[in-house]
């Protein structure tokens, strides 16, 4: 049982707690890459810069700051799973911040004279400034009409649609919407997955916790993971599924 909750406190407590924060850095410098084609080649927006000011950006609305007797605490409930929603919202939105004020020049203008390699660092100091500033206004405004943080509100808001979507047919509008989106030429499941990850950890957690209780009865969320990958998706989404539908109700397609 010691090797048990040691693999348990390191699953929960070290890989899986800050999830969403490696989530924003990751999501953002995937987008950058699609934004720098755009770019000149001497004019690229920094992957770093980017990831960092995703991280900070994200932090200011999924972070509390609680004061206990003049120690300040972090509230970190949503830099976990929790929070996977919310970041995907943060790192679309900093890269193209990025992206408008290398596009326009929006920068420092410096003296010829300085090295073109300290004069670039200076090019990430306003799309920093204005990502940050941005996410810090909004995190003050947002809590004082809401009275929590946007990611917070975000899973408070979509319980009702977790909970519809946990079920049958739940499973038939996801699944068959990643196999539509496969069928016309996009990879679905990076689309749909995103969009149901939260309640796929959020299920599996309930399941094991009335699991280990002997509450058998309970493990009833079917939404998860191991449905994805050992039954819906068994061989792969693709076109293959639809496919076969055309196949069955358009004969005519043969021909």
């Amino acid at each position: 049982m010691h090797v048990v909750d040691q693999a348990h406190r390191k699953y929960h407590y070290e890989l899986m707690s800050f999830l969403s924060l490696m989530a924003a850095s990751t999501i953002a410098k995937a987008l950058n890459g699609s934004l720098n084609l755009k770019l000149p080649k001497t004019n690229q927006i920094p992957v770093a810069g980017v990831q960092y000011t995703a991280q900070i950006s994200f932090s200011f609305v999924a972070i509390d700051t609680l004061l206990n007797k003049g120690n300040l605490y972090l509230a970190t409930d949503m830099v976990g799973t929790k929070g996977l929603i919310c970041v995907f919202l943060v790192a679309f939105i900093v890269p193209n911040i990025y992206y408008f004020c290398f596009k326009h020049n929006v920068t420092i203008t410096l003296p010829d004279a300085i090295s073109q390699n300290i004069a670039q660092a200076f090019k990430n100091i306003i799309p920093f400034a204005l990502a940050t500033t941005f996410f810090w206004s909004f995190k003050l405004i947002f809590r004082a009409l809401t009275n929590m943080n946007l990611a917070a509100w975000i899973i408070k808001s979509l319980t009702l649609l977790f909970t519809a979507a946990d079920g049958y047919v739940g499973l038939t509008i996801i699944y068959g919407a990643m196999a539509f989106f496969w069928f016309i030429g996009i990879q679905g499941t990076p689309i749909i997955e995103p969009a149901v990850t939260a309640i796929y950890l959020t299920n599996v957690e309930a399941n094991s916790k009335a699991f280990n209780s002997g509450n058998i009865q309970d493990t009833n969320h079917i939404l998860s993971q191991g449905i994805q990958m050992f039954v819906a998706t068994l061989g792969g989404t693709e076109a293959a599924l639809v496919v076969t539908f055309m196949f069955a109700f358009y004969p005519s397609l043969n021909n």
